[in-house]
């Protein structure tokens, strides 16, 4: 507990979802045209409070669904202590899929009932959006769902440490700690292992598919660029290159233009400028959802490697062999990641072709 105060407390992990809750709100995130309205604080606080209902709900549910279904069903009044613990990742992820489709759907009807323009909440007016947009819009929220979780999850990790909770296995290493809500044994600190697997590693993992596809976003516009193009095509190209152009790529449109003035066509002006005049349009350059998928894909391997050295939940032990409860829903959750990105990229190429 963080403090405890007569009929009034607050723990380590309601100041986590309280964070949660703040962060998704008020983050800022990148927008993309045509697929939904430019957002308010308003409507990204209904978002965030769907957000924060599913993780609740469904972490909760998971829990006493999956972990101790037995006890519950003797005690159903206990279902509702969230103050005792008991919360499961794999359910809170559910309940948050579950949550964002339904402020998706909610948002895709106001938007199509409405024709074309709609003061939403009376706060901004929102263009009709297309059916087919609905789940574009979900893995918007979802993507940044992920963004959150990757400074919130790892705050919850602490929060297990500071409370001598979900602690690992026995071990001799030097770093081993001793859990008073355990035994005398030392053992791993695998919540900070999972703190450092689930945020520093996944971030790294997540900024370069970003930066990989950012990259070869930012090379096929400079290419689709033609280096035949006329004086008055140059010009005009230049004309909206360096007017968008930032201070800090002044040394990178002189070095351009010198290339491109003594006939260098592998240093296209006109390909240049061309990508800088559009750069705003691969700003974002993923396709909504790839950064959750590539999440949920690398959360489930961090994760299933961490549970080898945690210690299993006392009322169910392993599973199968050496597995534990979690490391089969990880096992789940990365083939449904993984076929997601196969259907999403079979889809992808099939709508290339017609």
């Amino acid at each position: 507990m963080i403090f405890d105060l007569p009929g009034f407390s607050f723990s380590y992990y309601g100041l986590v979802y309280l964070m949660g809750f703040v962060l998704f709100w008020f983050m800022p995130w990148p927008r993309t045209p045509a697929l939904w309205p430019r957002e308010t604080l308003l409507m990204r606080f209904n978002v965030a409070l769907y957000t924060a209902i599913g993780a609740i709900v469904g972490g909760r549910l998971g829990y006493v669904v999956v972990y101790d279904p037995h006890y519950y069903l003797a005690h159903p009044e206990m279902i509702v202590r969230l103050d005792l613990g008991g919360m499961s990742y794999m359910g809170g992820v559910a309940g948050i899929a579950v949550a964002l489709l339904l402020i998706s759907r909610v948002m895709m009807r106001l938007n199509n009932r409405a024709g074309s323009s709609v003061d939403f909440m009376s706060h901004t007016s929102c263009a009709n959006l297309p059916l087919r947009s609905r789940m574009s819009l979900f893995y918007h929220y979802c993507d940044r769902a992920v963004i959150t979780a990757l400074v919130i999850i790892p705050l919850g990790r602490i929060a297990n440490f500071l409370n001598a909770e979900l602690y690992g296995t026995p071990s001799d290493l030097p770093w081993a700690f001793i859990f008073s809500t355990a035994d005398l044994q030392p053992r791993h600190p695998v919540q900070l292992y999972e703190a450092i697997a689930e945020g520093p590693l996944l971030a790294l993992l997540l900024g370069f598919v970003y930066f990989r596809a950012w990259i070869a976003n930012l090379r096929r516009i400079m290419l689709s660029s033609s280096d035949s193009a006329g004086p008055a095509d140059r010009a005009a190209a230049a004309t909206a290159g360096l007017s968008g152009s930032a201070s800090h790529s002044n040394g990178l449109h002189s070095y351009y233009a010198h290339h491109a003035h003594h006939g260098d066509k592998g240093f296209s002006l006109t390909r240049f400028v061309t990508a800088r005049a559009r750069v705003s349009e691969i700003s974002f350059s993923l396709h909504p959802g790839t950064i959750t998928l590539t999440y949920l894909a690398g959360y489930s391997v961090a994760r299933f490697l961490c549970e080898f050295v945690r210690e299993p939940d006392p009322q169910l032990g392993y599973i199968i062999g050496h597995l534990s409860m979690g490391q089969l829903q990880c096992i789940v959750l990365l083939v449904v990641a993984l076929g997601l990105m196969q259907l999403r990229a079979l889809r992808r190429r099939r709508n290339a072709l017609t």
